[in-house]
């Protein structure tokens, strides 16, 4: 098996395609792990924090319609053996209701960044990750934060 056939099996999967592995913390701070059925070397670790825990705000968070406007940045790894071979930054925001990809800001003069450029591979990654934590309204949350790929 190769690093991108690895990935792209992560992408095709859906939640139903994992087992959540209850009450872990990695040695590398993440707080959930999730194990593939088709491929047990194949794991998911996501959580450790990004900017130590702390949360930031961006114009399209602020004018999203969201309730809660800060956004509080974790990382997901996609790991094979239990090494770290893709890590992505995801953005959880409206007070953890959605866990959207991070890209490439789309900035607006005076206006900052009013949205994302992402991969599809990110994005269906950060899909994915929202349908595991029991998610259900990404697509609405994708819109409202403007991202596009």
């Amino acid at each position: 098996m190769n690093y991108f056939s690895i990935l792209t099996k992560v992408e095709a999967s859906s939640p139903d395609d994992w087992t959540k592995v209850e009450n872990v913390t990695t040695e590398d701070g993440h707080r959930q792990l999730y194990v593939f059925h088709e491929d047990a070397a194949i794991s998911l670790a996501w959580g450790k924090d990004h900017l130590d825990g702390e949360p930031w705000t961006e114009a399209w968070s602020e004018s999203g319609g969201f309730p809660d406007k800060k956004i509080y940045g974790h990382w997901l790894d996609i790991r094979y053996n239990g090494v770290p071979i893709q890590r992505d930054l995801v953005l959880s925001v409206d007070g953890g209701r959605c866990v959207l990809p991070s890209g490439n800001t789309i900035s607006e003069d005076g206006k900052g960044v009013i949205g994302m450029k992402v991969s599809e591979p990110e994005m269906q990654r950060a899909r994915l990750l929202d349908g595991l934590l029991g998610h259900s309204q990404f697509d609405r949350y994708s819109m409202s934060a403007n991202i596009q790929f």
